[in-house]
């Protein structure tokens, strides 16, 4: 009696089940030969910088606002590669903006004029747009490169909003 009951459970739930629909996954990745990968907490972050007065950035060149911010790497195996650079790609050269800067997004109406966005890394070096970093050695496990972002002034700064894109890529030597 107790075999006949088993049996007859499944078929009272077949009686029950219906069609839900469908879809379809993609999956995305990638195989690399790397020394580390770069945490997902770096790669789209949002960089938040202080305002600041338009008297900090009177003089062409003027910097202000210096921000602090970190790559981090992580699953790094030195085996192979033992440094990494940086590369940081954007907008840059428009009109009013001081070299070796980044431009900032000039579709918004309300931004500030004649002031990029500076980078220098772990060294204090400015960096010349889409060009390496200082290479930095890499240690086995969690690595983080740092950096500091600031706004610098060009010719006579105007206030205004401030946005600026910047992507980046790590090379491994």
């Amino acid at each position: 009696m107790a075999v006949g009951a088993c049996v007859s459970a499944p078929q009272a739930f077949a009686a029950h089940s219906t069609y839900g629909g469908s879809g379809t996954l993609h999956f995305q990745g990638g195989v690399t030969d790397g020394a580390c990968t770069i945490d997902t907490t770096s790669v789209n972050q949002t960089i938040s910088l202080p305002e600041v007065k338009v008297s900090r950035l009177k003089s062409a060149g003027d910097v202000a606002g210096e921000t602090d911010f970190h790559i981090k790497l992580t699953d790094c195996d030195i085996t192979t590669f033992h440094t990494a650079t940086v590369k940081f790609t954007g907008i840059s050269g428009v009109t009013g903006t001081p070299a070796n800067t980044f431009s900032p997004d000039t579709s918004a109406t309300d931004r500030a004029k004649n002031v990029g966005l500076q980078i220098k890394d772990f060294n204090g070096q400015v960096l010349t747009p889409s060009l390496a970093s200082t290479a930095q050695a890499l240690t086995p496990g969690t690595d983080e490169i740092d950096f500091t972002a600031a706004y610098k002034a060009g010719a006579t700064v105007t206030p205004g909003s401030f946005n600026a894109t910047v992507g980046f890529a790590v090379d491994y030597q």
